[in-house]
């Protein structure tokens, strides 16, 4: 057994060289990764209850922040298929844009679902479709929610 290891030093080593690095390189890329700042995003119907009475139908988003760091939400938009985005610089919330979020808080915000309607069929959408909401950091990056399914009447 040793007379083969002695044969086969180079061999042996090299590889298991090559694992311990990339074993290191893993880690260190996996720690990186799990610290990094990302908001989780809900994209969802809801109606608001407004005093006795229930409001319109919104579409609902909502932030939480499972990092250990404050997040600072810059803006919420609705990406479009090659047409570029909706953009809701004065959305309605729970607080007023740009805001921080504080580490394992949430936040939530709505705007007025006929309201997205009308856009999405202005800029020329029909029928059913998927949207997603991004909600852009002060940083620059962009956290996506979950697809929602949305079917535009004519």
């Amino acid at each position: 057994m040793i007379n083969w290891i002695l044969d086969n030093k180079e061999w042996l080593f090299s590889g298991v060289g090559v694992v311990v690095v990339s074993g290191t390189i893993a880690l260190i890329v996996r720690r990186y990764v799990s610290r990094r700042q990302k908001l989780n995003i809900e994209l969802r119907f809801g109606i608001l209850a407004l005093g006795p009475e229930l409001g319109d139908d919104m579409l609902l988003f909502t932030i939480s922040n499972p990092s250990e760091k404050v997040v600072h939400i810059a803006g919420i938009r609705i990406p479009l298929r090659g047409k570029g985005n909706l953009y809701f610089p004065y959305i309605k919330g729970e607080r007023q844009l740009p805001c921080a979020l504080e580490p394992g808080n949430n936040v939530k915000f709505w705007v007025p679902l006929n309201e997205v309607e009308r856009l999405l069929k202005e800029a020329g959408y029909r029928g059913k479709m998927r949207i997603r909401g991004v909600v852009q950091d002060a940083l620059g990056r962009d956290h996506k929610s979950n697809k929602f399914g949305l079917t535009l009447k004519t």
